[in-house]
């Protein structure tokens, strides 16, 4: 894997609405003095008032101790994800992975929305970040915008790579050492002005610039989240058992799932926000101004029964340019009839 030169790419220089998006350092005040920024300051601002992240920073590329993902390794709670046991020493390691890379750009992007009270009978429950476009897409193609500005406030061109959710990437360890927030017990990066319904991005890039400070852990004695997980998948503050999360069994578990676990699973069809919901800095999210995420393509919830009526062609129409098209039309199928099940417990299926 190796950078690419900025002039190979095409970028998308549509406008966005996001003002309103602050970053939690205050950088509006000092994008408004009229202050000679450096060009760390200029970056930052650039991502957040131009390019619309909600919050960036800077981390640098020095190797983790990869000992607690050993250990979570060891332990099987990474279920049958086997590329999560793979390039072990690039995913510890970001000059490994990308030779030359200097500095890592972290962003966060919030994509809270308000969910309905209530729900129509019989459906099943979506999570959040699955509702909309795909973030993938979304959040790279404003890394891209990102690098664009970044050639035009440095006056030249750079290497750099882009990725969400991608790669050998320690994406929250970044963010933690970036000054974005620190690891809940969900295991979620939080934030502590924007909670944690935050889809996170890195720009590698090939010259310096100084790092951001990790920031403080504020969850303190609360443990809402590992009480509230309806298959008790948190076993210990920051240690989630992927095998009981029903996020991993609904989107990423092939097969059939334990029958221990199922009736657990209540309406939730793909996905599970429940840790989430319950976090004290989610109480006062602000909802996303993203169009992609708030244009429904999925939605808050779907009709089982409509589900075990898809053929291979619906299934990829209806979740195609969402994130739903992690999971297969098995799994879809085999989520509504747990979902099903569990709605309607005395009809058999």
């Amino acid at each position: 894997m190796s950078f690419q030169s900025i002039e190979k790419n095409e970028f998308d220089e549509e406008k966005r609405d996001f003002r309103g998006l602050l970053r939690d350092r205050e950088i509006s005040a000092r994008y408004n003095s009229g202050m000679t920024l450096t060009l760390k300051q200029n970056i930052l601002d650039a991502a957040v008032h131009e390019v619309g992240f909600t919050l960036a920073g800077v981390a640098g590329p020095e190797a983790f101790d990869p000992g607690r993902y050993h250990d979570w390794l060891d332990r099987g709670y990474a279920g049958s994800m086997a590329y999560l046991h793979r390039n072990l020493e690039k995913r510890f390691n970001p000059s490994l992975l990308i030779p030359g890379v200097r500095s890592i750009l972290c962003v966060g992007l919030n994509y809270y929305q308000e969910t309905s009270e209530s729900q129509p009978a019989g459906v099943g429950r979506v999570s959040l970040y699955a509702r909309g476009a795909d973030y993938h897409r979304v959040v790279r193609q404003m890394l891209h915008r990102l690098a664009e500005k970044i050639r035009i406030i440095r006056g030249g061109d750079f290497h750099y790579r882009a990725f969400v959710d991608s790669a050998p990437v320690m994406e929250k360890l970044l963010a933690v050492r970036a000054g974005l927030g620190w690891i809940g017990k969900n295991g979620c990066l939080v934030n502590r002005h924007w909670g944690s319904f935050l889809f996170l991005g890195e720009l590698f890039v090939d010259f310096e610039i100084e790092p951001d400070t990790p920031t403080k852990n504020y969850c303190g004695r609360c443990r809402r989240c590992i009480d509230a997980c309806p298959t008790g998948a948190i076993v210990a503050p920051q240690t989630v058992d992927a095998r009981r999360c029903v996020s991993y069994l609904t989107i990423e578990h092939r097969g059939e799932i334990d029958e221990d676990l199922k009736s657990k699973m209540g309406h939730r069809l793909f996905g599970c926000d429940q840790c989430q919901n319950v976090c004290p800095f989610n109480r006062k999210c602000r909802e996303t101004l993203s169009e992609e995420f708030r244009r429904p393509i999925l939605g808050e919830s779907l009709d089982p029964n409509e589900i075990l009526n898809w053929d291979e062609t619906i299934c990829k129409n209806r979740t195609t340019r969402s994130a739903g098209e992690r999971a297969d039309l098995q799994q879809w199928r085999r989520n509504a009839r747990i979902v099903l099940k569990n709605l309607n417990p005395a009809v058999p299926h």
